[in-house]
């Protein structure tokens, strides 16, 4: 027998339910917001977790959590439930613009990050529909769905060759870019030629594409292009009479051009809108501060693609560098960065946030597993 003495004022409860509700803000722009109902009330979820974050190691939780809300009144939540939550939580309201004290901004990027916590079962989401099944597409490959090869493709593509065609046609669906990252002499050129011939035919190639490529790989993509896809018209900018083609770049399909050259011709190339703008060996940007690096984030594109055997080759940071040029703002600026993922990886081999940021890229890059980190 158990009795309360009516002074006693220190009162412990449980979470009845779980919510979470996506409104939609445009151009592809989310709200999140997190509620609990206790007692038949519901309160905000987001100051809870700058509570538990405070009082809380995420890698030495206990196997209850008790945070305040409010005078004597204290909630318990059990800390298998919730960690992977607090993970997700705790990423998207510290890298997320626009983020207030109840609701979280998210993008499109952040896709995979609302399927992984949705995955769980801890939360009842509403809302936001399109946001969930874009999620759902890029945590499972498999589901992503099949195209047929362009129809003047002189080629037959292997059956990885042909995902990798799926997946390049997938993420330009929905606007994002990504790393096809194959090592070298399993087609990176033939999928990609592949794939922007199949833009043509769609109809949807109504500007030029830009392939930025090292100087010893412009003959390579020149003559793939002539024998695989013939169809495509390729504007090779490259040797002193160069600037007689200035004028004509809007008329052909594909333009090639080299690093070295971005930095002469940057203000050419900075007037024209390209369809994709195609980065060949692109670990040559992986320094962020170099001159070419900072002019090719200034081109005009729809769509933006790195194509590399050796997307790290040093450290974390020239990762962060392929994607702030693919979808600036994805692992947040360099400092979020750093202090996130490189410092507790590289430094105190933290394997949690090795995890989470190889579930945070996955995704958006094709053979992911060269990543060693």
């Amino acid at each position: 027998r158990i009795e309360q003495l009516q002074s006693f004022r220190l009162n412990f409860h449980d979470v009845d339910a779980w919510h979470a509700d996506i409104k939609e803000e445009g151009n592809n722009w989310f709200d999140l917001s997190f509620d609990i109902t206790v007692n038949g009330s519901r309160m905000a979820m987001l100051p809870l977790v700058t509570q538990l974050l405070e009082n809380y190691a995420l890698d030495a939780l206990p196997d209850t959590l008790t945070v305040v809300v409010g005078e004597n009144d204290y909630l318990k939540l059990p800390s298998a439930a919730v960690k992977p939550v607090l993970e997700t939580l705790q990423e998207l309201y510290d890298s997320s613009p626009g983020s207030s004290g109840r609701r979280v901004r998210l993008s499109l990027f952040d896709a995979a990050r609302l399927a992984e916590m949705e995955s769980g079962g801890l939360f009842s989401i509403s809302g936001g529909e399109a946001l969930r099944e874009l999620g759902r597409k890029l945590l499972n490959f498999t589901g992503i769905s099949a195209v047929k090869a362009p129809l003047g493709l002189r080629a037959e593509l292997r059956n990885y060759q042909q995902l990798g065609l799926n997946w390049l046609q997938f993420l330009r669906e929905y606007g994002l870019g990504g790393v096809l990252a194959d090592d070298m002499g399993l087609g990176k050129t033939i999928q990609s030629l592949a794939h922007l011939l199949l833009e043509k035919e769609s109809g949807r190639m109504t500007s030029p594409c830009l392939i930025v490529a090292p100087t010893s790989l412009m003959g390579n993509w020149r003559r793939e292009a002539l024998r695989f896809t013939p169809e495509l018209s390729i504007l090779t900018l490259q040797g002193s009479d160069r600037h007689r083609h200035f004028d004509a770049i809007d008329e052909y399909d594909l333009v090639l051009t080299t690093y070295p050259l971005l930095s002469r011709d940057g203000e050419v190339l900075q007037r024209h809108n390209y369809h994709y703008l195609i980065l060949d060996e692109a670990q040559t940007i992986k320094n962020p501060r170099a001159k070419s690096a900072r002019l090719v984030r200034t081109l005009n594109a729809s769509h933006r693609l790195c194509l590399t055997g050796t997307p790290m080759e040093n450290h974390l940071g020239e990762l962060w560098a392929l994607f702030d040029f693919l979808m600036p703002g994805f692992l947040g600026n360099q400092q979020f960065f750093n202090r996130r993922y490189r410092t507790p990886i590289e430094k105190h081999g933290d394997g949690d946030r090795r995890r989470l940021l190889s579930m945070r890229v996955k995704p958006f890059m094709l053979r992911l597993s060269l990543i060693h980190i």
